[in-house]
Formats: C-alpha cells, sequence, structure tokens
C-alpha cells in the first residue's frame, strides 16, 4: 500500500497534507517514481508524513527517469524505515532534492538517506534548517553516486549519528549542531559556505 504513488506526469504538489497508517508490507507514505524519459518534479510543503510501514518519502525515478524533489515544513516521523529516502538505483537520469525547515524523527532506519551506487543516478540531497532526531541512523549517504550536504540544522538523539558508505560523499558547512547520539558513526567533512 502506498499513500501517494506517482508512476508519471510532469509535477506533483503536496500541501498541507496528512499521510500516515499505511502498514501493509512495505507501505510507503509517498512514492516519487518518473519513468524512463521523465524529468519531474515533486514539492512537498506544510505536510506530516508518519506511521508508515516502511519509507515516509520514497524518491525512486526509473531508468533515464529524473526527480526533482522539493521537502519544506513537514515532519516524516515513525515509518518502519527512512523518514526520507533518494535512492538512484536503477536509475540514471538524476536526482535533486532540497529539504528546509523540516523534521526526520523516529523512524527505525535513517531520518535522511542519500543512496546510489556506482553506475547509478547521481543523487544529491541537501539539507537546511532541519533537524534529525531519535531515529536508528540521523543521516545516511550510501554509494559512489550518493551525495549529503548539511547546514544549519540539528542532529540528535540518534542510535547512530552519520553513516558514510561504499564511496558516498557527505559534508557538513560547519554551522550544525550535532550531539547527544548514541553513537557518533562516520565523521562528516566540512566545507565552507559559498
Amino acid at each position: 500500500m502506498i499513500g501517494v504513488n506517482f508512476i508519471n506526469g510532469a509535477v506533483i504538489h503536496i500541501e498541507n497534507c496528512k499521510i500516515f497508517g499505511f502498514q501493509a508490507g512495505t507501505a510507503t507514505g509517498v512514492k516519487f517514481a518518473p519513468p524512463s524519459g521523465v524529468a519531474a518534479e515533486l514539492h512537498i510543503s506544510n505536510s506530516s508524513i508518519n506511521d508508515n510501514g516502511a519509507n515516509g518519502v520514497l524518491i525512486q525515478p526509473g531508468g533515464t527517469g529524473s526527480a526533482k524533489v522539493s521537502i519544506n515544513r513537514t515532519r516524516t516521523s515513525n515509518n518502519g524505515a527512512a523518514g526520507v529516502r533518494a535512492d538512484g538505483t536503477g536509475s540514471t537520469g538524476g536526482i535533486a532534492v532540497s529539504i528546509a525547515d523540516s523534521v526526520a524523527a523516529g523512524n527505525s532506519g535513517a531520518g535522511f538517506t542519500s543512496f546510489s551506487q556506482s553506475g547509478s543516478a547521481s543523487t544529491k540531497v541537501m539539507i537546511n534548517r532541519s533537524m534529525a532526531s531519535n531515529n536508528g541512523t540521523g543521516l545516511n549517504a550510501n554509494g559512489a553516486a550518493a551525495i549529503m550536504r548539511i547546514g544549519f540544522s540539528v542532529v540528535s538523539g540518534n542510535a547512530t549519528a552519520a553513516n558514510i558508505a561504499n564511496l558516498a560523499a557527505m559534508s557538513s558547512y560547519n554551522n550544525n549542531q550535532i550531539d547527544d547520539n548514541a553513537a557518533v558513526g562516520s565523521a562528516i567533512p566540512t566545507i565552507g559556505l559559498h
């Protein structure tokens, strides 16, 4: 079961919505999956996506499909996997996600994930003025095509603060508060504001 299932089109706006309680199997709150040859956009604002069986928001184009995503003033909480997961598996078209003023809390997996192995779509997640708290992992970047950047944000109360794996790139603008996690996990390299 999927709360909102985007499989084709140009753009979708999700505003002022509560999407919750989809539990069967690998149920997801929002699945954004543009097909091959389609460049699509997803915009989520002022919404709550919680208590779903797998991911709160899953961004996973197919083939040459690509995704441009903005998530603003939105809470993803108590989901069975990640709060927000950008996944380049099976795609070469590219994923760009911008997250601002949002919270990922109490998710069994990561609060925010960028996942894409070598040869798959470049998958970039930018996080600003947001919070990852009380998740399995606060921030997760996995794979040589995965990039995550974070600024002016809080990562606290997670089992592991950050995971950087399989040649992924994660960086901090050196203005975050990353404290009081059970384990630090991967050290996040810092970069200057530019």
